[in-house]
């Protein structure tokens, strides 16, 4: 209850009305739903919660620190990896423990930790593939 928390859901989401209806009693919680300019809305973050998919690659691109939790098992490795290079936090599969994520949570409050996976994640994704693979097809 002490943070300001954001939801994104696609417009396909199929529970939209089960979670307007969980979050009612909460003034702290906003839905947004298909939003048209993600990453605008991701840098205004402190912290993410995301699966590991292909969002996760725009998160590191931003820098926005993050807590993975693979929804499926192919997201696994890259929660994995990006671990291990410094950017996000790999929680694992989702376990209904919200202990443990409050106390993955409270590792993220350190501003300097922060600080440290936005550069981490700046350098694993630095924007500037579609340079990289142009000069490979050229």
């Amino acid at each position: 209850k002490k943070y300001q928390i954001s939801i994104i859901v696609g417009r396909n989401y199929l529970h939209i009305e089960q979670l307007k209806d969980m979050i009612l009693e909460f003034s702290n919680i906003s839905i947004n739903i298909s939003p048209e300019n993600i990453a605008e809305l991701f840098s205004k973050q402190d912290l993410v919660i995301s699966s590991s998919g292909i969002t996760s690659y725009e998160l590191a691109r931003l820098g926005v620190p993050t807590i993975f939790i693979p929804v499926v098992d192919h997201q696994e490795p890259t929660a994995i990896e990006f671990s291990k290079k410094g950017f996000g936090i790999n929680y694992g599969k989702w376990d209904f423990d919200f202990k443990r994520l409050e106390n993955t949570i409270i590792q993220l409050e350190s501003l300097t930790k922060r600080e440290e996976m936005y550069q981490n994640g700046r350098k694993i994704v630095d924007g500037e593939g579609i340079s990289r693979m142009l000069k490979i097809i050229i």
